[in-house]
């Protein structure tokens, strides 16, 4: 009778035992996946913050004189991965060959696409603000640094703000500006008549008005750009 109870005090004392490992290890778990959350919502809202280029031959959205044989029009979305890369690839050579050395050759102009959901939208918005502080271009690269996947909150509004802060801009007119949607028309209709135009893809570039069917290299472009000069 005895040893009977004793074999059931151990089979409880180990039951036991296991409920508590088991609970330790669910708290454990809990612990663990908290942690990872707080983790990747710290990473989510970090900013890669750029430093701004010295552009003097930036004007607005376009770069280059007026009156250069040729003009290359981009049509880009700030949430498209491929934009950025083509942004920090092509158009950064193509800044430091023919813009910054001052040939006269090339004026650059870039347009809005904002296609890819409500983030494109706000973000193409908020670089329009940050254009009437002469800074558009800077805020462009900043946008391109820091995309985290479509409409994933990346460019959610309070971060656009803090974009805004983080290149130094007069972020009480910036606030304003992005609150008061100013530039919600403008974005829409220059989305719209790329499409009009033919654009479904960005980026797109058109060059002295024709629409390339296929996105040039580095190379591949300045071929184009020396035989449009050559042959205006």
């Amino acid at each position: 009778m005895a040893s009977s109870q004793v074999r059931r005090e151990k089979i409880r004392a180990r039951r036991e035992a296991r409920a508590r490992r088991q609970m330790l290890y669910v708290i454990i778990g809990v612990a663990v996946l908290g942690a990872l959350f707080l983790i990747a919502f710290s990473l989510q809202q970090q900013t890669k913050v750029v430093t701004p280029q010295s552009r003097p031959y930036a004007q607005g959205k376009t770069m280059g004189p007026p009156d250069a044989p040729v003009v290359i029009e981009e049509y880009a979305d700030f949430q498209c991965p491929f934009c950025a890369r083509y942004a920090t690839e092509v158009i950064r050579q193509l800044e430091e060959t023919y813009l910054k050395t001052g040939t006269g050759k090339v004026r650059y102009i870039f347009r809005h696409m904002a296609f890819l959901g409500p983030e494109s939208q706000d973000a193409a918005e908020a670089a329009e603000c940050a254009n009437e502080q002469g800074r558009f271009w800077d805020y462009a690269d900043m946008l391109f640094a820091n995309q985290r996947g479509e409409n994933q909150g990346g460019f959610s509004l309070s971060r656009l703000k803090k974009f805004a802060a983080d290149l130094g801009l007069d972020t009480a007119a910036f606030n304003t500006c992005l609150d008061s949607r100013r530039y919600k028309q403008e974005v829409e209709q220059e989305t719209q008549q790329g499409q009009a135009r033919g654009v479904d893809r960005t980026p797109t570039l058109f060059i002295n008005n024709r629409m390339l069917e296929s996105l040039p290299d580095f190379a591949q472009l300045s071929q184009l750009i020396e035989q449009l000069v050559a042959n205006p």
